[in-house]
């Protein structure tokens, strides 16, 4: 009487080569695989911080060298001088300091942000000029981030990104505006990050239809 003879069981993906069999890789090729991926990981992570650094450097450093000590007639003296008067003053629209009284003008923007950052700078015993200086240089900084966010949104290559930022927050446009008028360059500080929510809701469809960009 012949026996019968079992052949081996194999767990699944254990077996040798064949179509259909099982493949498992072991922890360390996993970890192997993923470590190049970290690395590249880290280094864009790196990248980007850097960029973000650049511009920062680029948009403080000039405003801080530039007549360090010395404050810019930059708009209404009353946002040095006081600027709790001036945001009291612009509850009301009618000013009676003005000759025999008058309606009061270009208050939007100056009773808000700047007149709340200034007296901010105030309380906090912050030099006026450093505070001038660093309200100037987030102007340009907030300019060229939102247009390098954008830029992302929007398919840019890196390289991309870097030169619109750059190109949009050093137009000569703003130089004679910044140091005398700078509530008026704060819709341009602001027009990158006001387009990023729009066109981030487009790409993906949100409440758009048609959809307006093309991908």
């Amino acid at each position: 009487m012949a026996k019968s003879v079992s052949s081996p069981v194999h767990p699944p993906g254990l077996t040798g080569g064949g179509a259909g069999n099982d493949v498992t890789t072991s922890p360390a090729a996993d970890v192997a695989g993923s470590s190049p991926t970290r690395r590249r990981s880290a280094w864009v992570w790196l990248l980007d911080v850097t960029i973000w650094l650049a511009l920062a450097a680029i948009s403080y450093i000039p405003s801080f060298r530039t007549q360090p000590g010395m404050v810019a007639a930059d708009t209404k003296q009353y946002l040095y001088l006081d600027p709790g008067r001036l945001i009291q003053s612009a509850l009301s629209m009618w000013n009676p300091d003005v000759g025999a009284g008058t309606v009061t003008h270009q208050n939007i923007g100056y009773a808000f942000p700047m007149g709340p950052y200034y007296w901010l700078v105030h309380q906090l015993g912050v030099p006026m000029w450093v505070g001038q200086r660093f309200w100037m240089g987030t102007l340009f900084f907030a300019a060229g981030t939102g247009v390098l966010v954008l830029g992302r949104l929007l398919g840019l290559s890196r390289a991309g990104q870097v030169g619109a930022a750059l190109m949009y927050m050093l137009t000569p446009y703003v130089i004679d505006y910044i140091a005398r008028i700078s509530a008026i360059v704060m819709p341009w500080a602001a027009l990158g990050w006001l387009l990023v929510s729009p066109c981030w809701r487009c790409a993906r469809g949100i409440g758009a239809t048609p959809r307006c960009l093309p991908w």
